[in-house]
């Protein structure tokens, strides 16, 4: 894995949860988790997860949304989270959200999903620290960058990462200057209409 400094035209799901991240920390190290509700996030929530961190066992699922379970075929919740990686990226994502919660930075890590068809698609990882209660958990997101027809007919094994960098509020206008000159250019005519909201549920692990 390396990591890059550059920005890069950010998926819907990690700018939206990036920008109200920074939006909702105002003079708080990080923000509450209870801040990001499900209807704020309705829009994304198949792509969002909250992770926690369990004793003894280590860092899990609390929450999964639907399209992130149904990529790998089971429900997410109570999986650790390490799970979902290849075993030499295991350490490395243990390393990613230690740096997170120590450092109060949201990462960003591009990475590649291979199937048990061993087919390959691009996915954008978020990882944002949250404060709940005493403790320090993580929201965020995996995103595909795009969908090709066999998601989800044929489950994700494990992914590997390609590299990181961290969500700087400079580097999130870069990001997000990049997606709307892309979004403009392929929909000219369309560009100044609202997306419908639409409403998911979300899978829930364990409890509190």
């Amino acid at each position: 894995m390396s990591r890059s400094s550059a920005p890069h035209a950010l998926t819907p799901a990690v700018q939206f949860l990036s920008t109200t991240w920074h939006a909702l920390r105002e003079n708080h190290d990080i923000p509450l988790r209870r801040h990001f509700t499900p209807r704020m996030m309705a829009d994304y929530l198949p792509d969002i997860f909250i992770l926690h961190h369990k004793a003894k066992r280590g860092v899990q699922f609390r929450l999964a949304g639907t399209r992130l379970c149904a990529r790998h075929g089971q429900e997410l919740g109570n999986q650790l989270f390490s799970s979902l990686w290849r075993e030499n990226d295991q350490v490395v994502t243990e390393e990613m959200l230690h740096n997170v919660s120590a450092n109060n930075v949201p990462l960003c890590a591009q990475l590649t999903g291979i199937s048990r068809a061993n087919r390959q698609n691009q996915f954008e990882l978020l990882i944002l620290p949250v404060q709940h209660q005493d403790e320090t958990q993580w929201i965020g997101a995996i995103a595909a960058h795009e969908s090709p027809f066999w998601l989800e007919a044929d489950p994700l094994d494990y992914y590997q990462i390609d590299h990181s960098f961290a969500i700087t509020q400079d580097n999130l206008q870069a990001a997000k200057a990049q997606v709307n000159a892309a979004y403009s250019y392929k929909n000219p005519v369309n560009q100044k209409t609202a997306p419908k909201r639409r409403q998911f549920r979300i899978i829930q692990g364990g409890k509190q």
